[in-house]
């Protein structure tokens, strides 16, 4: 139920209800193109950093305002759309409101589908930037390192095979994490999380997968075995 609310001198206030009806994971990784793709795109970065706390399209709208860097509704829109598409964003309810005429009025509330997103860089990936023969010669050092610390032979340690071990790696060490954040992250913590800004969030997951990974005192040579069978 709406109800009217007044100011000290009499004049009445908008009543206003929430409706939340998603709740965004603590984490979720984004292992799509279109996903990646707009993950990285500066303007859907500074919307998702307003969609720490669900927003309509007038709240946004007075956001971008805020942050010098106005947008039009269409232009918002175009954002949502696209960070909806890529599975970063999604509607989260309703807000309603009363206005002085008792006129309901109803808008849609967009919320991050989570609140920490992570990228698991492919190998291919990780070595996308340099070039063809500085690659061969990246891929000959790392499979003789691999080769020196789990006593391997070299045959084994070709390219597909040294891209499997390290895809498998970097899959494991997310996996650790969401799992992690799902079961044993307080509100406390979730809260916290929260309050980070979008690239401090990308920064904390970063730091924190690689830390659970020490704790947990991952088996590489495990996942060597694995990769290699």
């Amino acid at each position: 139920m709406l109800l009217d609310h007044k100011t000290e001198n009499g004049a009445r206030q908008l009543s206003t209800k929430e409706i939340i009806t998603y709740k965004p994971k603590i984490l979720k990784v984004i292992d799509t193109k279109e996903g990646i793709e707009c993950y990285r795109d500066e303007n859907i970065r500074q919307l998702m950093n307003f969609l720490k706390q669900p927003r309509t399209i007038e709240d946004l709208i007075t956001d971008f305002k805020d942050a010098n860097n106005e947008k039009s509704d269409k232009t918002i829109y175009r954002y949502l759309n696209k960070a909806k598409s890529a599975g970063l964003v999604i509607p989260a309810g309703k807000r309603i409101s009363v206005d002085e005429n008792d006129q309901i009025i109803t808008q849609t509330i967009f919320t991050r589908t989570a609140i920490a997103f992570a990228i698991p860089l492919s190998y291919s990936e990780l070595t996308s930037n340099i070039t063809e023969k500085d690659s061969l010669k990246f891929n000959q050092i790392l499979a003789k390192t691999m080769v020196e610390k789990f006593d391997l032979d070299d045959h084994q340690l070709d390219p597909e095979n040294l891209k499997k071990i390290i895809d498998q790696f970097i899959k494991q060490k997310w996996e650790l994490l969401e799992n992690f954040l799902d079961e044993k992250a307080s509100d406390e913590l979730v809260d916290k999380l929260r309050s980070l800004k979008f690239p401090q969030i990308a920064e904390y997951v970063d730091l924190v997968s690689w830390l659970l990974m020490i704790d947990k005192g991952f088996d590489l040579e495990e996942i060597i075995k694995d990769s290699l069978s």
